[in-house]
């Protein structure tokens, strides 16, 4: 085995390369699917990141009652504006869209429902979320909220 590995090592870089990619496990459609929602819902939690600390040290040096006037880039919509791309907005809708979580969370942003494929299993933080929020099995899971927000935003991500 080692041999082999010598020897294939000895071949110019790009067919190296392509062997040692070839020979990767393939991930299959599900899987995917489940990596590209759970990338989407980490973005948005880096920009909740972000944005929370900024807001609240505006609310901090201001008196928000007497505030009549909010900025645009303390508001958390459009504070999307700031921190994503257009793409990336998109990519996280288009994500979130189809996140089908649960039936609940799958309808109600449109007229009619969003997602009409439920997943049968979630990502193991998900589960975790599920089974900790005050010891119900209540879906936890942030897409539909965060979906009002970008389309709220009324820039064409959509």
């Amino acid at each position: 085995m080692n041999e082999l590995i010598v020897k294939i090592k000895e071949l110019p870089d790009e067919l190296f390369e392509m062997i040692m990619f070839m020979a990767q496990p393939r991930l299959d459609e599900e899987l995917k699917k489940e990596l590209r929602i759970e990338s989407a819902l980490i973005l948005c939690e880096q920009h909740y990141n972000w944005w929370y600390p900024k807001m609240m040290c505006y609310w901090h040096l201001n008196d928000v009652e007497t505030t009549y006037e909010f900025p645009d880039h303390y508001r958390y919509d459009r504070s999307m504006l700031i921190y994503f791309t257009k793409d990336e907005l998109k990519f996280i809708t288009k994500q979130l869209t189809n996140c089908g979580c649960c039936e609940h969370h799958s309808q109600g942003i449109h007229a009619t429902p969003h997602c009409i494929t439920i997943r049968p299993k979630q990502s193991l933080r998900a589960i975790r979320e599920m089974n900790n929020h005050y010891g119900n099995k209540c879906c936890t899971c942030p897409c539909r909220h965060i979906l009002r927000r970008i389309l709220n935003i009324n820039t064409n991500v959509y």
